[in-house]
């Protein structure tokens, strides 16, 4: 299914514009939303395990406990988001543009930034046992394994 509605308000879909949605709490696992704008959307509390967010917009938005388990970021914009203790553990990363992002207390067990640049990123508590560490010039790192 690559179309579906939440609350019979937003339209889940690849290229969706859900710029400043509240999707707080709402189940969107395995959702397809690739290239989506969703900046400045709410979605503290909502289930995104498997979601495709391939080169989404997420500037920000406010993912505060939000669950990625699975999901896949390549090439997602996170400047400004707060993902403040969301769950992500296995999540695929590839961040061209990011800043200022907020990852406090959050799970990040087994997520993988290769070649993502954590400058001005905020770790603080995170849990990060199996972190995938790559940079852009192929220098890799696993923590703690």
């Amino acid at each position: 299914m690559t179309t579906r509605e939440v609350n019979r308000t937003y339209r889940i879909q690849p290229d969706a514009d859900l710029m400043g949605a509240d999707l707080s709490g709402q189940n969107l696992q395995e959702a397809n939303l690739v290239r989506a704008d969703l900046s400045e959307a709410n979605l503290r509390g909502a289930r995104l395990d498997g979601a495709a967010l391939q080169e989404a917009n997420l500037m920000g938005s406010n993912l505060t406990r939000a669950n990625f388990h699975g999901a896949n970021l390549y090439g997602a914009r996170l400047d400004r988001a707060d993902l403040n203790s969301g769950g992500w553990t296995g999540t695929g990363w590839y961040i061209l543009e990011s800043g200022d992002v907020d990852f406090s207390e959050a799970d990040l067990r087994y997520a993988d930034f290769t070649g993502t640049s954590l400058r001005h990123v905020d770790l603080t508590d995170a849990q990060i046992r199996g972190m995938i560490v790559e940079d852009p010039e192929g220098n890799r790192c696993v923590v703690g394994e």
